[in-house]
């Protein structure tokens, strides 16, 4: 009994000591955020760092960047950088390819945010009467680059009319093409199967318009 007592002990020390003494090397990360078009240092830009801890649950922290354009980040666990969000930018998420983080080291990033220096002035006519409802996909080809999770959907809702003209002012990046969906419910993917298209192209510092009649 004694015997089995002692060989109990020196097992336990031999699996928990390791356990207990393990800890991983520090990760920190150096992040530094610019203007796409400008090249100058974005300050106050939120970016989120994700912690992905032994158990499977992550912890997000944001924070923002100073006047330099600089954040910092550490972690003992496995660290990542997952966002990017600034008004007047556009929203930027690790999907469209963010610089892959060395666990363990510290790592100096630099990433950058598209400017929306351009404005859709989208006006939805009801020629029905009110009240009534539309719902508006406007999608954007950059903004599905730079945040595959948003699907390129700068407008994605619905529109109560209590009167028959709504007019909506959308900052959006210039120099592209936007295309237009709407219909009388929500539109899911693909949107090549809305009952209603149309496309606008939106120039620099300058303001398109577009119309929707129903």
């Amino acid at each position: 009994m004694k015997l089995s007592f002692v060989l109990f002990l020196i097992v336990s020390v031999f699996m928990i000591g390791p356990l207990a003494c393990h800890k991983e090397k520090t990760t920190i990360i150096n992040c530094t955020i610019i203007d796409k078009l400008s090249g100058l240092p974005v300050d106050s830009a939120t970016v989120g760092f994700a912690e992905h801890f032994d158990n499977n649950k992550i912890r997000y922290v944001f924070k923002d960047t100073n006047t330099a354009g600089e954040v910092s980040f550490s972690s003992d666990f496995v660290l990542t950088v997952f966002d990017i969000y600034k008004k007047g930018y556009n929203y930027k998420d690790s999907g469209s390819g963010f610089p892959p983080i060395t666990q363990g080291e510290t790592n100096e990033v630099m990433l950058n945010l598209t400017p929306k220096d351009g404005f859709l002035k989208l006006q939805l006519e009801n020629s029905i009467g009110p009240p009534d409802s539309l719902y508006v996909v406007i999608y954007s080809p950059i903004q599905h680059a730079e945040s595959p999770i948003t699907a390129g959907r700068i407008i994605n809702d619905w529109f109560i009319f209590q009167d028959s003209l709504k007019v909506i002012d959308i900052p959006t990046v210039a120099e592209e093409q936007l295309e237009l969906y709407w219909g009388g419910y929500p539109l899911l993917n693909p949107l090549s199967s809305a009952p209603f298209h149309g496309s606008v192209y939106v120039g620099k510092t300058d303001t398109a318009s577009f119309t929707i009649s129903f």
